[in-house]
């Protein structure tokens, strides 16, 4: 739940001619195609190859990892390097398959278009059930598993408890977003208030940042948004005029899922390669030669249990039926 807080606290390396084409050409092709966009050949890491010599060459039809995309240069950087490194590891085909909202994610999964994806806290709840998703591993960001969401208002804003929130314009992120919408509904909530009413608009921008700056420059009163967004922008200087009005407990970051489908042996043995790439010298130095900003650092142990407090939340919503 969200509660008050205590006391809330390069850009991109130089790409490359090929880099800055492939990367326009996969932006042309994604939005020219409906839903989840193609199954696109995701790059080698930008920073730096996963592997000194060329890996056993894949064989195999191509297994297909869904994952949200909202800035595909950004995926291609966080999202490339697990692929390569499992290519290696497994000499089988990985492709990216870009979501452009969490919806379309929904669709890949429950459509089978995809073999792994790559879900948020609250997507894995609600498919877990419908399609027997397995989980693999937990990402890992900047070594913590868990973050928080944050209710954000501008530093010069007179608003400064719930109450004076009422009657305002809230900016959310997506009604499939944990913390950009359901930890936010689940706060209105239980201190018996219906959202919707409370506020005079409630806006979903389809991005945490687009939330958060949508604050910024005056077209909103509030967002809730992801805490390592917020601390990310405000590196950037770009987010300097936020303050924070109140924070959620800690939440489960995703995981990487396998369709039920998949066989075990296989499943098992990418599960197994995606818990050992922290103890992986060449993907480890391949993760720690990305760009700064990106957030991933690893993947960890993960179990269905670990999402049980989002559960509870959810439910607390009135999202679980």
């Amino acid at each position: 739940m969200i509660s008050a807080p205590g006391n809330p606290t390069k850009q991109l390396a130089t790409l490359g001619r090929r880099a800055l084409a492939l990367a326009a050409c996969v932006v042309l092709f994604v939005s020219a195609h409906g839903c989840c966009g193609p199954v696109a050949r995701a790059p080698v890491a930008l920073g730096g190859p996963v592997v000194d010599t060329p890996p056993a060459r894949p064989t195999g039809p191509a297994i297909r990892l869904a994952s949200l995309s909202a800035n595909v240069l950004q995926t291609n950087r966080e999202v490339g390097p697990v692929l390569r490194y499992l290519e290696a590891r497994l000499a089988r085909r990985f492709d990216l398959l870009y979501c452009r909202n969490y919806r379309d994610m929904v669709v890949a999964v429950e459509e089978k278009r995809c073999e792994l994806a790559w879900l948020s806290p609250q997507t894995y709840v609600s498919l877990a059930p419908k399609t027997g998703c397995v989980p693999l591993a937990q990402q890992v960001n900047a070594g913590r598993a868990s973050y928080r969401g944050v209710l954000v208002v501008r530093d010069s804003s007179p608003i400064d408890s719930l109450d004076a929130l009422k009657g305002k314009r809230l900016a959310l992120v997506d009604r499939s977003s944990t913390s950009g919408y359901a930890y936010p509904l689940a706060f209105f909530r239980a201190r018996g208030l219906e959202m919707d009413r409370w506020m005079a608009h409630v806006e979903y921008a389809g991005s945490h940042e687009g939330a958060l700056m949508s604050v910024l420059r005056g077209l909103n009163d509030a967002a809730g948004v992801e805490e390592p967004v917020l601390e990310r922008l405000r590196e950037k200087t770009r987010a300097q005029g936020a303050r924070i009005l109140a924070v959620t407990g800690e939440i489960p970051n995703g995981l990487i899922v396998a369709q039920r489908e998949m066989p075990a042996p296989l499943r098992d043995a990418i599960a197994r390669a995606l818990l050992e790439m922290s103890t992986d010298e060449r993907a480890r130095r391949a993760i720690e030669g990305l760009s700064q900003g990106c957030e991933f650092t690893g993947l960890g142990p993960v179990s269905d249990a670990t999402y049980d407090g989002v559960r509870r939340v959810l439910s607390e919503a009135g999202l679980l039926r």
